[in-house]
C-alpha cells in the first residue's frame, strides 16, 4: 500500500504502484517548482504516465493520434 497525498494506491500491480508514484512526483515538481516535468525531448510537451505491455511508461500526446512512448518510467526496463 502506497499514500501519495490523499490517494491511497494498494495494488499487487507492481507498475500500477510505480506509476501512482511517478505521477504524484510529477504533481510535487509541478506544484512546487512551477515547471513541467518531465518534457518530450521531440515535440516539448508534458508527458503523462501510461502503460505498455504491463509497464509503466512516461507517454507524449504528440505526434501521431495515440501519441508515442516516450520511455518506461524503471529506467531498468527496456522497451
Amino acid at each position: 500500500m502506497v499514500h501519495i497525498k490523499s490517494a491511497e494506491v494498494s495494488t499487487p500491480d507492481s507498475a500500477e504502484v510505480l506509476g501512482a508514484v511517478a505521477e504524484g512526483v510529477q504533481e510535487f515538481v509541478m506544484s512546487h517548482h512551477r515547471v513541467t516535468w518531465p518534457v518530450c525531448g521531440e515535440h516539448g510537451l508534458g508527458l503523462h504516465v501510461g502503460y505498455f505491455h504491463e509497464t509503466a511508461v512516461w507517454k507524449c500526446a504528440g505526434g501521431t493520434t495515440d501519441g508515442h512512448v516516450v520511455s518506461a518510467i524503471d529506467p531498468a526496463v527496456q522497451l
